[in-house]
């Protein structure tokens, strides 16, 4: 899929320029971007990236575990208001006062 004339224009070249140059009248105006899937997709898709996500649980983990963490103004939050989409969690900043533990 990630070489096929299907999805990209000259798929066989390395061409960085694809990427920018994406407006009307460019070569590559009709190229699929969704059809790169450089790690692949699926369980089997990147070695690399539940080592990755381990890390992230072990290093929020001891976060959560050496620090205070205390949101600020607390009582102006309000979850529906503040975030964007319930689903993903992002777009949305939280203030915290973060205090070392002793």
């Amino acid at each position: 899929m990630q070489r096929s004339p299907r999805y990209w224009h000259a798929p066989d070249e390395y061409r960085p320029e694809r990427w920018f140059e994406r407006g009307e009248g460019s070569p590559y105006a009709r190229d699929v971007h969704e059809a790169f899937k450089p790690f692949s997709s699926g369980p089997r898709a990147c070695l690399g990236r539940e080592v990755a996500l381990q890390t992230l649980r072990l290093t929020t983990a001891l976060l959560a575990y050496r620090f205070d963490l205390k949101m600020k103004d607390q009582h102006r939050f309000i979850w529906e208001r503040e975030v964007e989409s319930r689903m993903v969690y992002s777009g949305y900043h939280v203030k915290a006062v973060v205090q070392e533990r002793v």
